[in-house]
């Protein structure tokens, strides 16, 4: 009798999970048990030469105090801020534009998302060269007005520049999300809207952009998330330089764990960045009140 039902049911309840198994597989080995051993490593001195020290929660208490970790945490929502706010308005904006009948309209999107094609290392290195005190940039201020800007040297200027290079490459690829989202919305009701009266604000505001909600938490988490994440940048152009005005968390955590070897103190900082991603995601998901699933 137990055959028979294992015979009747193997089907419908297991031969799904045997074809997700190796993904299954390969997420919990290189995502979730990463995960669990930085947490395990954060309780511990280790230098990576040595057997690891346990130490309790001494790491932890270092994170209210260290002078390095406040500075690159003020580096990093800086970056964030500069590169995901202004980003959400531009590719909407562009979203909505591309949304309608335009001369070249498949070439123009095409254009907007090739930067995204480009590796991030190659796109540092090409705005690198751009920002050279002889490059591209200078050049052209100098011939047109008179002037030039040590673009990675400054302390004010090259968390700037970091920001609008990554600006120029995740353009398209939210635009291209917010261009699904507004595809998906019947046209139907924007024709209402206007039959009846609505300005072209009044319907972006009433019909518009409360049927492009799960689109737009989906767009703002992702790049939070892609924000906080951002290393090759830095590292390339900058080196958290200067002056640790570019020096984010993830650089931090990259330089304590294999230039310091502070692997104890590098896996805590990492817990610290997970816990604030997960916490602003949740965050706003709540306030929008909407599932991006």
């Amino acid at each position: 009798m137990i055959a028979t039902f294992f015979k009747k049911h193997f089907k419908r309840d297991y031969v799904g999970l045997l074809f997700v198994l190796p993904g299954l597989i390969f997420f919990c080995v290189f995502r979730f048990w990463p995960m669990i051993q930085a947490l395990y490593v954060s309780l511990h001195e280790w230098n990576l030469l040595t057997a690891p020290k346990f130490i309790g929660l001494q790491n932890y208490a270092q994170l209210f105090s260290n002078t390095d970790l406040k500075e690159s945490l003020i580096a990093t929502f800086k970056y964030v801020i500069g590169s995901t706010i202004p980003l959400w308005v531009l590719a909407l904006a562009v979203a909505i534009l591309f949304n309608r009948e335009i001369v070249f309209r498949q070439g123009l999107l095409a254009a907007y998302f090739l930067p995204l094609i480009m590796s991030v290392a190659i796109v540092a290195v090409i705005f690198k060269l751009l920002y050279h005190p002889q490059g591209l940039l200078n050049v052209f201020l100098w011939y047109r007005f008179g002037f030039t800007l040590n673009w990675l040297t400054d302390k004010t200027i090259a968390p700037l520049a970091l920001i609008i290079m990554a600006l120029w490459k995740n353009l398209g690829y939210y635009t291209l999300l917010y261009l699904a989202g507004l595809e998906g919305i019947p046209i139907e009701l924007i024709e209402a809207a206007k039959i009846d009266g609505a300005s072209p604000w009044r319907t972006f505001v009433s019909i518009t952009l409360p049927l492009l909600r799960p689109t737009v938490v989906l767009v703002m988490v992702m790049s939070l998330i892609s924000s906080f994440q951002a290393f090759t940048e830095q590292y390339i152009m900058t080196e958290g330089g200067p002056g640790n005005a570019t020096r984010v968390l993830t650089l931090l955590i990259y330089q304590n764990a294999f230039q310091y070897l502070r692997m104890g103190w590098a896996s805590t900082m990492a817990i610290l960045l997970f816990v604030i991603i997960l916490l602003l995601t949740v965050i706003q998901m709540r306030l929008l009140k909407t599932d991006i699933y």
